[in-house]
């Protein structure tokens, strides 16, 4: 049994440019145009915003790429202590604009409530699929062997959970509006659109112009 949102599904923007790879061997390529849309999504309505990444290495190497035009970057550190975990989050609480960059699966990405004003969207780059591992192999062929599809409950299941996880970052409360950007071509297949949440109207984006106009109806 799907419970249903207890939130309002109009109240999010959800944003999708399915021509824009993520994956490992793009991401060189790419790199310029995700940097056009992240300052795009986060500059067109002044607010608080944070970025998720899959890992540190693709964070660090988005946010290097950003840094010719972001001005409000606020970087998750590989290791950071409770303070300095609190001291990140008092941030987006207190000032604005915010910029942060962060990792999926951490300490920002899940059970952490920025209410209202405190943040205004979330751009999500990548499915944040696990990485091969001896442990995930294992879970791959046990599935398999029952007849089931193991790469998705190895892989895909978890990675998706992470994506919602971060995405619910945004719509804390039945008043709060906010923008949520899909960045990775692979949100355009049916089999990873009928996971994610049903409630979730995704809106095609040809360009970073025809984005900004999106953003701005809905803020309008």
């Amino acid at each position: 049994m799907v419970l249903a949102s207890p939130f309002d599904p109009a109240h999010p923007l959800i944003l999708h440019p399915p021509h824009l790879s993520t994956k490992y061997k793009d991401r060189a390529r790419t790199l310029p145009e995700i940097s056009r849309y992240l300052q795009a999504f986060s500059t067109t309505r002044e607010g608080n915003f944070i970025h998720f990444f899959p890992s540190y290495a693709y964070k660090d190497q988005v946010y290097a790429a950003c840094m010719e035009w972001e001005e409000c970057g606020h970087d998750q550190a590989r290791s950071m202590t409770e303070k300095e975990r609190a001291d990140y989050i008092d941030r987006f609480r207190n000032e604005r604009p915010v910029h942060g960059y962060g990792v999926m699966g951490g300490a920002f990405s899940e059970g952490v409530d920025l209410s209202g004003e405190a943040l205004m969207g979330v751009s999500i780059l990548t499915l944040s699929l696990p990485g091969l591992s001896r442990e995930r192999e294992l879970i791959k062929n046990r599935f398999n062997r029952l007849g089931k599809d193991g790469y998705a409950y190895a892989y895909t299941y978890p990675g998706l959970t992470k994506v919602v996880q971060a995405a619910g970052r945004i719509i804390r409360s039945d008043s709060d509006r906010g923008q949520l950007l899909l960045l990775d071509d692979r949100y355009l297949r049916p089999d990873i659109r009928a996971l994610l949440p049903a409630h979730w109207r995704v809106e095609t984006v040809a360009s970073v112009d025809d984005m900004i106009e999106k953003i701005n109806a809905f803020w309008r």
